[in-house]
C-alpha cells in the first residue's frame, strides 16, 4: 500500500477536519497514516491511558516523537517533547499510562549489519 507516495508533491493532512482513525492491532491504539511508501511508515499515533503491546521486533528500526502524554518502550519513559530512536531489530513492548499522541516513523533505519558508528549522544 502506497500513502503519499509521490515525494514529487506536497502531502498534506488535516488533523482537525475530521480524519479517519484506524484501530491498530492493539486494543486503545489508533492510527493516522501519513506516509508509506516500501517499508517507511510515517503516522500518528493515539494511545488510550493503559495501552499496551505484545513484545515484538522492529525490523527497520523506529523513531518516535512524544507529541503528548506518556510512552514506554522497556527503555524508558518518555514525555511530551521527547524524541527516541531504536535500531533496526529492536525488541520490546510499548505502553502509556497516560495515554499520548505520537508521531513514529518506521522501516526507514538500514540493517544493523550494515550501519556504520555514529553520534550515540543522548
Amino acid at each position: 500500500m502506497r500513502i503519499n507516495a509521490d515525494l514529487a508533491n506536497r502531502g498534506v493532512i488535516d488533523t482537525c477536519a475530521g480524519q479517519v482513525w484506524r484501530r491498530s492491532e492493539f486494543a486503545g491504539i489508533e492510527e493516522l497514516p501519513s506516509h508509506r511508501f516500501g517499508t517507511e511508515r510515517v503516522r500518528l499515533e493515539r494511545w488510550s491511558a493503559g495501552a499496551a503491546t505484545e513484545t515484538r521486533r522492529h525490523n527497520g528500526g523506529q523513531e518516535v516523537f512524544v507529541l503528548a502524554g506518556d510512552w514506554r518502550d522497556g527503555f524508558g519513559v518518555y514525555r511530551e517533547g521527547m524524541w527516541i530512536r531504536n535500531p533496526d531489530a529492536s525488541v520490546y513492548a510499548a505502553s502509556s499510562r497516560s495515554g499520548g499522541l505520537l508521531l513514529v516513523k518506521s522501516g526507514h533505519l538500514p540493517e544493523m549489519s550494515r550501519a556504520s558508528g555514529g553520534d550515540n549522544a543522548r
